[in-house]
């Protein structure tokens, strides 16, 4: 699945994509660790990049606000 999902978002022009996730599991798909991408919301440790047509990644990438809906610690 996690395959299909790549080939798909290339077809579509993605430059490449982002997760965090286990860097044991997802290294087997390409992924590795991205700690100059890393966004401040995420660890470093399990933070990754693919790249599908891209040469390099410079900046910080982000995930959409609403994966951290719910997540907000209560005050």
């Amino acid at each position: 699945m996690i395959a299909f999902g790549l080939d798909e978002i290339e077809k579509m022009g993605a430059l490449g994509c982002v997760l965090t996730g286990n860097p044991l599991y997802y290294q087997r798909f390409g992924f590795s660790l991205a700690p100059r991408n890393v966004p401040v919301e995420e660890s470093a440790a399990f933070f990754q990049l693919k790249l599908l047509s891209a040469e390099g990644a410079d900046g910080l990438f982000s995930f959409h606000p609403a994966f951290y809906e719910g997540n907000a610690p209560s005050v």
